[in-house]
């Protein structure tokens, strides 16, 4: 491999193995002495998350109801697209500053970065929220794609980015066995999409692995991992 890869960052759905082989990743790079950071940039980020929170607790609002009885409060959509640029900027604000002290800072003391997630996926969370709410198109195109830019001058260039998948009814298993609320069936596909969207501009810019896991355990998805990365970390 002609680069150091110095960040591994995951991109997928819950359920498709990235917390356990972000784990495994890191307990395969420490036995061989090399410090190393595990770090789950999640959306939505820390103002925009109190933002939200805020207009839940004193406004009118509305529940979406996950399988299994388990139910969540949001904001009413009414309210949401009053406030959208607003929320939106919060967002990436905190997301900017999120990536720079769990990631950057890290690098540049000589940690090698694991994410499980990262910035593309705070802005998938950004556009499928837009969506549902109902105001991606009282957006400005020009807004989105300056928030894209930054977000992707954020990705480390010496990366490589795993992208997990499998298919719906494996992650509905998956969640079901660790007792965690389903993500939604058009959550999950607006995810894919756009995963598959991003595999293509991220190639011009950093190395990329697609991994279907519907089929392969956890061994498997482990070890062609460190096939792609481990000649450069004595494996």
């Amino acid at each position: 491999m002609c680069k150091v890869i110095r960040a591994i960052i995951f991109l997928g759905p819950d359920g498709v193995g990235k917390t356990t082989q972000c784990k495994l990743i890191q307990s395969f790079l420490n036995k061989r002495k090399y410090k190393t950071k595990i770090v789950g940039i999640r959306s939505p980020h820390l103002l925009a998350y109190l933002f939200r929170k805020f207009l839940t607790l004193v406004g009118p609002r509305i529940y979406i109801e996950y399988e299994r009885g388990y139910k969540k409060a949001y904001p009413h959509p009414f309210v949401m697209r009053k406030l959208a640029k607003l929320w939106i900027m919060l967002e990436m604000v905190s997301a900017i500053l999120v990536a720079i002290w769990r990631v950057h800072i890290p690098l540049r003391l000589g940690y090698i970065v694991i994410a499980e997630r990262y910035l593309l996926d705070t802005y998938t969370n950004l556009l499928h929220t837009s969506r549902i709410y109902g105001f991606l198109q009282n957006i400005s195109t020009k807004l989105l794609l300056s928030i894209f830019k930054l977000f992707f001058r954020l990705i480390p260039k010496d990366s490589l980015h795993v992208i997990l998948d499998a298919d719906f009814s494996t992650l509905k298993q998956r969640y079901q066995r660790r007792k965690t609320p389903i993500e939604l069936p058009h959550f999950v596909h607006y995810q894919r999409r756009m995963n598959l969207k991003y595999m293509k501009i991220i190639n011009c810019h950093s190395e990329v692995l697609f991994l279907y896991t519907t089929n392969k355990n956890i061994p498997e998805v482990f070890k062609t991992i460190i096939l792609r990365i481990g000649a450069q970390y004595d494996y």
